[in-house]
């Protein structure tokens, strides 16, 4: 369900960080859900800042 949304606002960069924050969130939060090959698919079409300590942390824990 939310990867729909995610594709649909991919489009538009300006929802990248929102979509970030997203992933972030529903990976850290004790009741988030996620998907992490889905997630990091979507990861990977961002444009966002990499070298932030967030994007490591998000990374890494959907490889994990």
């Amino acid at each position: 369900m939310k990867q729909t949304h995610y594709n649909s606002l991919l489009v538009d960069k300006i929802n990248h960080e929102s979509i970030f924050n997203s992933l972030l969130y529903s990976a850290y939060d004790v009741y988030g859900q996620i998907d992490k090959k889905n997630a990091l698919n979507i990861l990977a079409k961002l444009t966002v800042d990499t070298e932030t300590e967030n994007y490591k942390l998000l990374n890494e824990k959907l490889k994990t």
